[in-house]
């Protein structure tokens, strides 16, 4: 496949932009961006002012004329190819350089990169004649580069921003706790030595002990449950032992008042009266005899 204009514009797309040059152009500042392929048998170069882009390729036989254009002799295309790509690695290390343009027509101008440089003995002189592309190009090799890299930043500015402020906070809550705990270590500290010194001196009271603790949130809390919970289980306690002398005491009561004859004892049916009696059958067959 022949390397065309279109394929190498192609392969110079995925190519980022090498390096950069501060350089003055008729008399202005200007910053030019470069970036290159160079290969056995072509090169292309294309450089760009952040407002237009610039590009010329050559291979082959065109590399060879274009050499005999500004020097004499003869040079194998190997040293040639390996000197070009020498030199566009590092313009600002040749000789001399500089940049100039030109108005081709009224949408095409041309950017001119002159270098003289030393090729061992010989002078190794070469002029860069690149031109304006269209503005797709360069969308597709400037614009759109930018505009994904700047995405990229702002997201990784915002996952860092997200970091340092969860950081910041969980800094903020470590020194709190270690303001609180050292304000309560140093309460303690304080009110053992005081207890040392009066247990030394002979004036040790135990009220000192008991505010050491009962001051302490944590130390009060657990007192307080702790006595609600011995009142409560001295509460059941009680409850269940009256509980069981009553039981006890009404059962006795019961035993004493009954002897063992009612206890053995059935109990008495009352008597029928006479009226409710019933005749017997034989004796109302003889009142009927008579």
């Amino acid at each position: 496949m022949a390397n065309t204009s279109d394929v190498l514009l192609s392969k110079l797309e995925s190519i980022s932009w090498i390096y950069s040059i501060n350089c003055q152009i008729h008399g202005r500042d200007n910053t030019l961006l470069i970036k290159y392929i160079i290969e056995e048998d072509f090169y292309a170069v294309m450089v760009s002012d952040l407002t237009q882009t610039y590009f010329e390729c050559l291979e082959g036989k065109d590399i060879d004329e274009h050499y005999r254009r500004f020097n004499r002799g003869e040079v194998k295309r190997e040293r040639l190819m390996a000197q070009l790509k020498a030199l566009l690695a590092d313009v600002t290390k040749a000789n001399e350089w500089h940049f100039e343009t030109l108005l081709v027509d009224c949408h095409t101008s041309r950017l001119t990169l002159k270098v003289k440089n030393q090729m061992s003995i010989l002078k190794f002189d070469w002029s860069f004649y690149m031109i304006s592309t269209n503005p797709e190009t360069l969308s597709r090799h400037l614009t759109l580069p930018l505009l994904r890299l700047v995405s990229s930043l702002k997201h990784g500015v915002d996952v860092l921003k997200k970091e340092i402020k969860s950081k910041d906070k969980l800094l903020e809550q470590m020194e709190t706790n270690a303001k609180i705990d050292t304000i309560s270590d140093e309460t303690l500290i304080n009110k053992m030595l005081t207890f040392q010194k009066n247990i030394v001196s002979g004036t040790d009271d135990n009220s000192l002990l008991i505010s050491l603790l009962v001051e302490d949130k944590t130390i009060s809390s657990v007192l307080r449950n702790a006595d609600i919970c011995d009142q409560s289980l001295d509460n059941n306690d009680k409850t269940s032992k009256n509980n069981c002398q009553s039981n006890v005491k009404q059962s006795g009561d019961q035993n004493t008042n009954q002897s063992p004859l009612t206890k053995m004892k059935e109990p008495v049916v009352p008597p029928t009266p006479p009226e409710t009696r019933k005749k017997s059958p034989t004796r109302q067959s003889k009142k009927l005899k008579l």
